[in-house]
């Protein structure tokens, strides 16, 4: 099945060395599972990612994007690339629209739950008060 359209985040995009050969690019990639559920009951399993990247230069010196970042000085030029698999997974699930009486049927069950919990937590303070009330009085 075809999955929906998400262009990935590196797409067209190209990294320049600004001075020379001795610059240092990172590359942190965050990967995420997802599954696509369709009506038909067609699964499909697949990852989503973000990228993070960050460069300075070899020999040191401000940052000209950072004014206020200045780069230690050393190592080697190069590239690295971390990726992070996230232990969770997003469902992506289609379902049918709810219908209005659905929607009316939870409202009425939502607070009914509300009441509920009011009326216990009511009960409780009234039942503490009496009984701190009476052990005052003795």
């Amino acid at each position: 099945p075809k999955l929906p359209a998400n262009p990935g985040p590196l797409n067209g995009r190209a990294m320049k060395v600004p001075n020379g050969h001795s610059h240092f690019f990172s590359y942190f990639a965050k990967v995420v599972p997802i599954r696509y559920e369709t009506l038909a009951g067609t699964i499909t399993e697949s990852a989503e990612f973000s990228v993070t990247a960050h460069d300075r230069p070899v020999h040191g010196g401000r940052d000209a994007d950072h004014p206020n970042t200045v780069h230690f000085r050393g190592g080697m030029a190069g590239m690295t690339i971390n990726f992070e698999m996230s232990p969770l997974k997003v469902i992506q699930r289609e379902q049918y629209a709810s219908t209005w009486t659905a929607f009316v049927l939870n409202a009425i069950t939502s607070i009914g739950g509300v009441l509920a919990v009011g009326t216990v937590l009511d009960r409780v303070t009234y039942h503490t008060q009496r009984t701190l009330m009476g052990k005052k009085t003795l």
